[in-house]
């Protein structure tokens, strides 16, 4: 695959991404509840199950969604020349997370919260970390 190809994947996914997160943040407070209780009751999970777990499951969700993002931007960063790449991956899906809370205060039913950018940080910080111990384990040719 040429370099102009790779960046235009790798920016596509970067934004489909940053779109699906835009999209679920974009729902109200009662349409996002619902499409949590209903994922887990796709899952197979009672009412009351759900009940237990709701909380917690949506801060899972919080952390897988911004692990992918995280995962997209290096691939993107990766073929670019900019030096500090495991910085620049970091960044984006930072502060994509900062405004995205921002968003969420003018949703009706929603509120933005700090402590989700933390959350949010926690899959970026992951992915981060995979990914830098992956080139280590790379560069030592163990992987």
């Amino acid at each position: 695959m040429n370099y102009k190809a790779k960046v235009t994947l790798r920016a596509v996914l970067v934004i489909l991404m940053s779109l699906l997160i835009f999209y679920f943040s974009s729902q109200n407070g009662t349409d996002s509840g619902n499409l949590s209780t209903g994922f887990f009751k796709v899952l197979g999970f009672s009412s009351a199950q759900i009940e237990k777990i709701h909380f917690l499951g949506r801060k899972i969700a919080h952390i897988t969604e911004y692990f992918l993002l995280t995962v997209f931007t290096a691939r993107l960063v990766k073929v670019t020349k900019y030096k500090n790449k495991t910085l620049l991956t970091f960044i984006y899906p930072f502060l994509f997370a900062a405004t995205d809370e921002l968003h969420q205060t003018f949703r009706p039913g929603r509120s933005g919260q700090i402590t989700d950018v933390f959350v949010d940080s926690i899959g970026i910080l992951i992915a981060v970390s995979l990914i830098t111990i992956f080139k280590y384990f790379q560069k030592k040719k163990i992987v």
